[in-house]
């Protein structure tokens, strides 16, 4: 690879940094997570791929400390994001519970 020419996407990480943080989560990782959503081979990218993984692995820690947390707007969308990740059955539980909360706190008890 050139060491002159970037990645396409390298240009774009760097505005991020300066962001603020929004519901607790950086700004810089939520825009981070857009242009992994929008950008297939983005989550290759060390700095997208890492800043992501922090992010789910501490929400991962208040969900074990406390399985009836709810997580805000930007965490579940970074949990869903990484939802096709292998889980083992206990942590497949804990993450449909995770699920099962967010959504029954933002749109109330499903009744049939």
């Amino acid at each position: 690879m050139n060491p002159n020419k970037m990645s396409p996407i390298q240009p774009d990480l760097q505005i991020y940094y300066s962001m603020e943080t929004l519901e607790g989560i950086p700004a810089k990782t939520m825009a981070l997570l857009e242009v992994a959503r929008d950008c297939p081979g983005a989550i290759d990218n060390p700095v997208v791929e890492s800043t992501l993984r922090e992010a789910l692995q501490q929400i991962w820690a208040k969900l074990l400390v406390n399985p009836r947390y709810v997580m805000s707007r930007d965490e579940f969308a970074i949990f869903n994001f990484f939802q096709g990740v292998e889980l083992d059955e206990q942590m497949a539980k804990i993450a449909a519970e995770a699920r099962a909360n967010y959504w029954n706190h933002t749109w109330g008890e499903y009744k049939q």
